[in-house]
């Protein structure tokens, strides 16, 4: 696949957008700004993709394409074996789903563990990954949305192996240390 101009969204609460399907994620300005903000992406040529959590939209597939988007599912949380659920099927179906999506650039918005993740693979995988804050609070430890141990220990892996490299590139800028975003 050409992913020269691809984004892909990760964000769980996309599949209201498919079918108004209803889930337990809040539907807000972020997610329809996202929406809205691929939808324009897509006009002007790029690949456009979206990774939500799988609340029963378009049946047994883990992919359809909707009117020229791209829209991939993952596992949602409370589904598996209790203690292990958070790597699988949480981790592994993300990860395929990041796969999937093949994208130049991955957009993610709201502190968790999905972020740790996504910033993650992008690292590895070589792609550009923009961590889209909705205020200075997303960047602080204590507003992190980890539910478990597991969550908190995995985070901490990926923040250690990203957070070095980032302070040795801001050095000269005592701003960008106080606001540290996950732009990898």
């Amino acid at each position: 696949k050409n992913t020269s101009k691809s984004i892909c969204f990760v964000f769980p609460a996309s599949s209201y957008f498919l079918d108004n399907v209803k889930n337990e994620q809040h539907i807000g300005g972020a997610e329809v700004q996202q929406y809205h903000i691929g939808s324009y992406l897509k006009e002007r040529g790029w690949r456009v993709s979206f990774i939500s959590y799988d609340y029963g939209q378009f049946g047994m597939s883990n992919h359809i394409c909707k009117g020229g988007i791209h829209y991939y599912k993952c596992s949602p949380p409370g589904i598996g074996i209790p203690k292990l659920r958070f790597l699988h099927p949480q981790i592994t179906s993300l990860w395929k789903a990041l796969r999937m999506a093949n994208a130049s650039i991955y957009y993610q918005r709201s502190p968790g563990f999905i972020t740790g993740i996504c910033a993650y693979y992008c690292k590895i995988n070589h792609k550009n990954f923009i961590y889209a804050a909705s205020s200075d609070t997303n960047f602080m430890p204590n507003n992190l949305r980890l539910s478990n141990l597991s969550e908190i220990f995995f985070l901490s892996m990926v923040l250690e192996a990203l957070i070095p490299p980032l302070y040795k590139a801001t050095d000269n800028n005592p701003c960008s240390k106080e606001i540290l975003g996950l732009i990898v």
